[in-house]
């Protein structure tokens, strides 16, 4: 089947999409998203109520949009851990830390998954996207600490399983808090020091 070519229609819409999903990002980042209303959104992004609703049902919906969008940053973050050379303990060390910077240069993110936390407290739809997902990036770290013990010829004081999640709370915490990216990357490395260990030969 041939593929319909876009009209000037369709773009202006998916332009549409994207500068709502911009204010939307910045002012749930700001307000939180019970402060922020569908009103806030179309006056920010210079739209009406109208382009609002036929390009998502509600709010909670563009929310979830916004969601997966950040899910998908993540995700391709995690993909790239396969590319890393894992040569010794330093390296490893290194990696992790880039990690931790790069995530907390991502001013936006660690606000969203906070008010994505919340929301999930009232909403199970939230509650369910979020398990998925957090499941998924720590079974992507464990499997990553599995490779980097083996190849790297360290252990880890706590199982994969738990240092996947440290390091998820450790870069998470991080990126809300006001020091720099650079500063971030040093207390990771610093914490992981202590939880990665060179085997025993």
């Amino acid at each position: 089947m041939e593929e319909r070519k876009l009209t000037s229609r369709d773009r202006a819409q998916a332009q549409t999409r994207e500068l709502l999903m911009a204010s939307a990002e910045k002012l749930v980042a700001q307000c939180g998203f019970g402060g922020t209303s569908v009103g806030d959104i179309v006056a920010d992004a210079g739209f009406t109520k109208g382009a609002f609703y036929s390009n998502f049902k509600t709010k909670e919906d563009l929310f979830l949009v916004l969601l997966q969008r950040l899910k998908q940053r993540q995700r391709e973050a995690l993909q790239a851990l396969e590319s890393f050379p894992v040569d010794d303990f330093d390296s490893v060390l290194d990696i992790v830390a880039s990690i931790v910077e790069q995530h907390a240069g991502d001013a936006s993110a660690p606000l969203l998954v906070a008010e994505a936390q919340l929301q999930a407290r009232r909403d199970p739809v939230f509650a369910a996207a979020i398990k998925e997902e957090f499941e998924y990036q720590v079974g992507v770290i464990a499997g990553w600490v599995k490779v980097v013990c083996k190849r790297a010829k360290v252990q880890s004081v706590i199982s994969p399983e738990e240092m996947a999640r440290m390091i998820m709370a450790l870069s998470q915490g991080l990126a809300q808090q006001p020091a720099d990216r650079r500063q971030g990357a040093q207390i990771a490395r610093s914490v992981l020091q202590r939880l990665f260990l060179p085997q025993n030969t």
